[in-house]
């Protein structure tokens, strides 16, 4: 059966196998994903293993090929949709828009406009190391797949990528970021089931034909990061989330707003990586790639 070989950009991920050349020498520019019952074979660019890709951060960068054997015809689109989802788990990794932009197929091929930028900045996993990529993605894949579309996971990692982009105001970063916790307070809400009335959601009713009371935000995210073992304090986030709601701008200084900031990235990278079903070591933001944690 033939192969369907496809293309992604801005992968600046190692590898985790070596391939031998006829001249003798090798290179470490191979991961084999196994996902959903099949192997997934992404080659990188030797300048991305080289780590010559210092010209192209910052822009658009094709660095990888993608073979899938024994493919049939009518199992192409389901093929594509599942690198998808791991281009999805790699831009999370990457903190960059990892993106398939094409492929080919028997004699069949098509290429997209595609958009994002190769970047390299605080990734959650150590993506020099294939090793370590390919046990986040192998391991988070079966809970994105199945939870991608009640949880908007690809929505919730779009958002963090565009948090990357240089020279955004801290405002604009920090509304981008409580966004991104609106979306996963909703999508929580909606999945474990809590009643929705009168444009809230509201608490188990006190009498019969009422609606219970309603959850304030604060309420609903404590609840959202308990139900996955995080019991995390999230009042000082709030007050800054409503300040620049209603006012555009916050009255803390500048280095107060940066550590809440950074504390509400790690927030939403833990319990991202706790609801992919992730077991191992990760990067918080604030740790800037120095101090591994591990769940």
């Amino acid at each position: 059966m033939p192969t369907l070989t496809a293309y992604v950009a801005n992968c600046l991920m190692g590898g985790d196998e070596v391939t031998s050349n006829s001249n003798g020498s090798w290179i470490r520019d191979l991961i084999n994903f196994n996902c959903n019952g099949r192997v997934f074979r992404f080659r990188q660019n030797p300048d991305v293993i080289n780590k010559k890709y210092k010209p192209f951060e910052g822009a658009f960068y094709e660095t990888t090929t993608v073979e899938v054997e024994n493919v049939e015809s009518y199992q192409r689109k389901n093929i594509l949709k599942e690198i998808d989802n791991i281009c999805w788990l790699l831009s999370f990794a990457c903190q960059a828009r990892v993106i398939c932009y094409g492929h080919d197929f028997l004699d069949t091929g098509s290429r997209k406009a595609a958009f994002g930028k190769a970047n390299l900045f605080r990734p959650p996993i150590e993506i020099a190391d294939g090793t370590a990529v390919k046990n986040f993605i192998e391991q988070t894949y079966p809970a994105c797949a199945k939870l991608n579309k009640k949880r908007k996971i690809s929505t919730v990692i779009d958002y963090l990528t565009q948090l990357n982009q240089p020279g955004q105001p801290i405002e604009i970063n920090l509304l981008i970021i409580f966004i991104t916790l609106e979306n996963l307070k909703d999508t929580y809400a909606k999945q474990a089931k809590i009643p929705y009335a009168k444009g809230y959601y509201r608490k188990s009713p006190t009498k019969p034909g009422k609606p219970g009371r309603q959850f304030n935000f604060e309420e609903l995210l404590v609840e959202m990061f308990k139900a996955l073992g995080m019991r995390k304090g999230v009042k000082q986030i709030i007050t800054l989330r409503n300040e620049l709601i209603h006012s555009g701008l916050s009255r803390k200084s500048y280095s107060s707003q940066i550590k809440l900031y950074e504390r509400t990235q790690d927030l939403v990278r833990e319990y991202l990586v706790r609801l992919l079903n992730y077991h191992g070591y990760f990067f918080t933001y604030s740790s800037r790639g120095t101090a591994p944690k591990k769940i």
